[in-house]
């Protein structure tokens, strides 16, 4: 009697585990080892496990290092508990089965599909290609299936990633929801606040590593956190860098707005991604606390944007930097120092100059654009004390109220539809009994309704998200105004309080300098 060297081969996919350890894993090997107690002519001589790995790929750890043990002859046979657990594409499984295991004499078993290919005829064989198509047709209905519900938790601001960004963790009360991390959460508004002082990424960067503040992967591995691969890090070492803190300065998540659905696989069976176009991104505001205030992300956005240069020897920009433009001709202007008599001099000029078409360069000294800048944005915050004064007289719900009108009509018209929706639903039953409509008219009655009342319901939960939106941003905008009003007792001005109120600063002459603001009083 032939013996059979056996390897007991295992797999779970990650959709299928659980918690702690994977309960089938174990219900598998028992399954196996159950049968071979019965079988004379096998013994397991190895088991292999894939806990984790779809069914859909086959460059799976364990299932490469058993093929390996088949080529070096140290098995002679498989066994599975069920076909799908060797592999679910149906192109791939046939040709292991068909090709490859036989042709290193290997016997394949199947448990509860009773396949064993000792003993296979062509009813058996057709069989198994029956059995091998539907696992390759469940995972493709699993696969639309879930990416059907991955849509409509992003579309209603449920998060639906493994690994959330630093500063915040997954709830442990709904895992679809953000929560700070305070620790980390500190230091990403440390990060905006020396970037709205003027400090570079670079400069950012070296600073957090002198105080040797954990990198966000180095975090995450400390504190046992699910990190990404390809997550806020960029060197072999982990340290914080430039394009970490920049990563960091651009995403939307620290203002309380969810990202989602950017990149996609082509199908099922390829596990490439493909990134989206910007407009089919799912972005859904106010999903979780946030972290940095909205006008302080806006300002910086709008700083990154700017040809800002740091001085020689410095880590932060100039006063001005980036926001000079000369009237003729709306170039950039560079700060220039000169000495005379051992004395120091700044001013600032036109970068194009006559030479590159400006026919008359702005040119300004320091002193004079600075006490010119000063004066307007004095006179601005004594406008934005009177209009916080107007503002605490106005009635808080009256003016929200106006400011969504419009919208509370659109969710009361959809309300009234919805709630018509359900009534009739209610009926339908009756209506069926009474024999005034038919079985086939009932079905499609109430998958009509079904799907009207899971739109209207989707309708009105995205008016009530927007109505909060606005409103959240005026209490944004009014907290900003108090904000800029505390600076009416500062004796100077920094780089962070103009950068915070001034949008461009347009120069043609000493005595004729436009301040623009970033908002214009109203």
């Amino acid at each position: 009697m032939k013996m059979y060297r056996a390897a007991a081969y295992m797999r779970l996919s990650v959709a299928g585990r659980s918690e702690t350890e994977s309960e089938s894993i174990a219900n598998q090997e028992y399954c196996i080892r159950r049968f071979v107690d019965e079988q004379p002519d096998i013994e397991i001589v190895s088991c292999r496990i894939d806990d984790g790995y779809s069914g859909l790929i086959f460059q799976r750890p364990s299932f490469c290092a058993m093929l390996q043990d088949a080529t070096d002859g140290q098995i002679n046979c498989i066994i599975v508990r069920d076909l799908s657990r060797f592999g679910r594409e149906f192109v791939e499984t046939g040709r292991y089965l068909r090709n490859i295991l036989p042709a290193y004499g290997i016997r394949f078993i199947a448990i509860s599909d009773g396949i064993d290919t000792n003993r296979i005829s062509a009813k058996d064989d057709l069989l198994m290609q029956i059995k091998s198509a539907i696992n390759d047709e469940f995972s493709r209905d699993i696969s639309m299936k879930t990416r059907r519900a991955l849509s409509t938790m992003r579309k209603n601001g449920l998060y639906v990633g493994a690994c959330p960004v630093y500063g915040y963790l997954k709830s442990n009360e709904d895992k679809h929801q953000l929560v700070i991390d305070e620790y980390a959460a500190n230091i990403v508004r440390d990060i905006f606040e020396m970037k709205i002082s003027g400090a570079s990424a670079a400069v950012i960067a070296k600073e957090l590593n002198d105080r040797n503040v954990l990198s966000p992967l180095e975090y995450k591995k400390s504190k046992g956190l699910p990190y990404s691969k390809n997550g806020f890090t960029d060197k072999s070492n982990s340290r914080w860098s430039a394009s970490t803190i920049i990563r960091i300065l651009k995403d939307e998540t620290y203002i309380g707005t969810l990202v989602q659905g950017k990149q996609y696989s082509i199908n099922y069976k390829v596990k490439k991604q493909v990134t989206k176009p910007v407009d089919e991104w799912v972005q859904m505001e106010m999903s979780h606390e946030a972290i940095v205030p909205y006008y302080d992300f806006q300002t910086i956005q709008r700083l990154m944007l700017l040809d800002t240069r740091i001085s020689s020897g410095m880590g932060k920009v100039n006063l001005f930097s980036g926001l000079l433009i000369c009237d003729y001709c709306d170039a950039g202007m560079t700060r220039k120092t000169t000495a005379r008599s051992g004395k120091r001099y700044h001013y600032y000029y036109c970068c194009a100059g006559k030479k590159n078409g400006c026919h008359s360069p702005a040119f300004i000294e320091e002193g004079a654009l600075e006490a010119h800048v000063f004066k307007g944005i004095e006179s601005y915050i004594k406008e934005v004390e009177s209009l916080v004064r107007r503002s605490s007289q106005m009635n808080k719900d009256e003016v929200n109220q106006e400011l969504t009108s419009g919208i509370t009509a659109q969710i009361k018209k959809l309300q009234n539809d919805l709630d018509e929706a359900q009534f009739f639903t209610s009926k339908l039953r009756t209506t069926l009994l009474n024999g005034i409509i038919s079985e086939e008219d009932y079905a499609w009655m109430k998958a009509d309704y079904a799907a009207k009342i899971f739109s209207l319901k989707n309708e009105i939960d995205l008016l009530v998200r927007e109505t909060q939106t606005i409103i959240m941003r005026r209490e944004e905008r009014v907290q900003w105004l108090f904000n800029i009003s505390e600076f009416a007792e500062a004796t100077t001005f920094d780089r962070a309080m103009i950068v915070r109120l001034v949008k461009n600063i347009c120069v043609r002459s000493k005595n004729n300098i436009v301040v623009d603001f970033v908002y214009a009083i109203e």
